[in-house]
């Protein structure tokens, strides 16, 4: 079963999604007031790769909706539309994944 889910192409930028929000949220919340503020007033690297990843995860959930109540009653052309649609929104998550993944690796401490 696992090896299934592993030939999906946009599993790969969702585990990465997932221990990102996973592992940044928690440092972050267990750091003290006054290191916070010191954080923020540093310019933050990656907000644009992340701005950038966020708006191609949303674009590619809009997509797959898209697609899925394209399912039941569409028309060829109608499915086929939602699937490009969708194939290039997954193309797209992958790219700013891998650019959001990039940033956040040359950042390492």
């Amino acid at each position: 079963m696992l090896r299934h889910t592993l030939q999906i192409r946009w599993a790969g930028p969702a585990v990465a999604l997932a221990l990102v929000a996973a592992v940044v949220p928690a440092r972050a919340a267990a750091a003290p007031a006054p290191a916070r503020a010191a954080i923020t007033a540093q310019p933050t690297p990656c907000v644009l790769e992340a701005e950038g990843f966020g708006q191609a995860m949303y674009e590619w959930y809009v997509a797959a909706d898209a697609y899925i109540n394209s399912l039941p009653g569409g028309t060829e052309s109608e499915i086929i539309a939602a699937a490009d649609q969708l194939d290039r929104a997954t193309d797209n998550v992958v790219q700013t994944g891998g650019k959001l993944l990039l940033c956040l690796v040359m950042h390492l401490e």
